[in-house]
């Protein structure tokens, strides 16, 4: 079908950079067969199911083969430019969220619709009797949340997702910081409630921003449907200095509905 519209400037860009794909003539292709596969195992490019979690989780298999020549060579490709003219635009994904007006004595919650924003937060959450206080790096503190080291006075509005897609009441949390530089925000919801797994496996939350300081979560347990998922795309996109770091990374949320539909974002 790309063949017979080449004409429209657009689609032959796109077949210009894609054609050695289409046409079997990529430098990077190669036939699968067992050989191969044997290749790929050796040069540490692919492990065995049984191997998994000893190198994605727990790290102790990262290192790649030094001094040993690599069987399979995967030559690099520059990133596809935009054609010339061509502005694509995002489609914007919109939610009811509930909001809380306050008051000098009460508040009131009136439902609105709210942008989501383009950033999703995938954050492993530590263990201990209070789990529900979430601890984050600096950066993530105070890029992601707004929040400033040492203002304790910084409230968010948090909401959270159930497994059913009911939205929670809103939250307001205070931005905690403390001498050892813990900087931290407290979530509370049903899996907080939970006892801290014992399999090694953490909680994972994702948080989305809808503006400065609002936001969505949802905390995923390990026995729910979408952890493994979110779990191995957090493991590939973590930038882990050691092994037993809690893992967290700041995705797109179009990368977080490709790999969770069912999340009502």
């Amino acid at each position: 079908m790309i063949k017979d519209i080449k004409s429209n400037p657009v689609l032959a860009k796109f077949y210009d950079y894609w054609g050695g794909i289409l046409n079997g003539t990529e430098v990077n292709l190669y036939p699968i067969s067992q050989e191969l596969i044997d290749a790929l195992y050796n040069d540490k490019i692919i492990t065995l199911e049984s191997e998994r979690e000893a190198r994605y989780d727990k790290g102790e298999d990262e290192s790649p083969n030094d001094g040993v020549e690599k069987k399979i060579t995967f030559l690099k490709k520059g990133v596809q430019q935009l054609p010339k003219g061509l502005t694509p635009k995002r489609k914007q994904r919109k939610i009811k969220v509930k909001v809380r007006h306050e008051t000098s004595s009460s508040y009131k919650q009136t439902q609105e619709e709210r942008n989501i924003g383009e950033q999703v937060l995938i954050a492993e959450i530590g263990g201990g009797p209070r789990w529900k206080q979430v601890n984050f790096p600096i950066k993530i503190f105070e890029e992601f949340f707004g929040a400033e080291r040492g203002n304790n006075s910084y409230k968010i509005e948090l909401m959270n997702i159930e497994q059913d897609g009911t939205l929670g009441s809103v939250e307001i949390r205070q931005a905690v910081t403390v001498r050892s530089n813990n900087f931290r925000f407290e979530i509370k919801c049903k899996e907080t409630g939970r006892k801290y797994p014992e399999n090694g496996k953490r909680p994972i939350g994702l948080f989305i921003k809808l503006g400065d300081a609002e936001f969505l979560y949802q905390v995923l347990m390990p026995d729910y449907p979408a952890y493994v998922k979110i779990r191995n795309y957090l493991t590939l996109e973590a930038k882990s200095k050691r092994a037993n770091e809690l893992k967290r990374v700041i995705a797109d949320v179009e990368a977080i509905h490709a790999l969770y539909p069912e999340l009502i974002i």
